[in-house]
Order: C-alpha cells, then structure tokens, then sequence
C-alpha cells in the first residue's frame, strides 16, 4: 500500500471519529471497530496472496479457510454491535468496514490521476 493510501485512510478515520464524537460517541466506536477490522482483513488478505504467490498456500483448504475466517471477522464487528448498541452503532460498524475498499478506490483514482496529468 503506497502511503497516499495510509494518509487518505488516516484523514479519513480522523474525519468520521470527529464527527462521531461531536454528534454521537457511538458513531466513533463503532466506526473505529470496523475500520480496525476492516484493516486486519486487508492485511489479511494481503498476506495471503503473497503466500498464494509464492505456493505456500494449501491449496483449497487453505483458500476455503482463508475466507471462511475472513467472513467470520466481518460478521463479528457486527453482531457485537447487533448485541451492545447502547456501545457501538451497527451503522457506524457497517461503514468501518468499508474504509480498505473506499481507500483503494480513491488511491486508484488520484494515482491515474496522477500518471495521466
């Protein structure tokens, strides 16, 4: 992950958890749990291609594994927050989830940006 990415994740965050503070602390736990997961999956998963990519993996088990976990991770963040609202709001989880996936959009986009301009 080039740092653009860290620095757009990172503002980002700051962004949602201040506004989660100011509006409502739920907000912020909750999207602070889900951006922390939604780390740990794409550190994950990026691990996980490179073991592919240097034939580490075990083959099926190992991939069928690999995203039965992944799923598992995701559902956790939520069903605690399903369970604990008065701690965690399951919007504000839900939306910390996808920070990985908004982050690389846009570092795809401003780096494009950047070779064709």
């Amino acid at each position: 992950m080039r740092k653009q990415a860290i620095s757009i994740a990172l503002v980002l965050s700051g962004l949602v958890v201040l506004a989660g503070i100011l509006t409502d602390w739920r907000i912020a736990s909750g999207y602070v749990m889900g951006a922390a997961i939604s780390a740990l999956l794409y550190w994950r998963t990026t691990m996980f291609c490179d073991q592919v990519l240097d034939q580490q993996a075990a083959g099926k088990i190992g991939l069928i594994g690999h995203f039965l976990f992944s799923y598992l991770l995701m559902a956790l963040p939520l069903l605690i927050a399903a369970l604990v609202p008065e701690v965690f709001n399951i919007f504000a989880v839900a939306g910390g989830l996808f920070l990985m996936k908004v982050v690389l959009i846009l570092d795809s986009v401003l780096e494009r940006r950047e070779k064709d301009g």
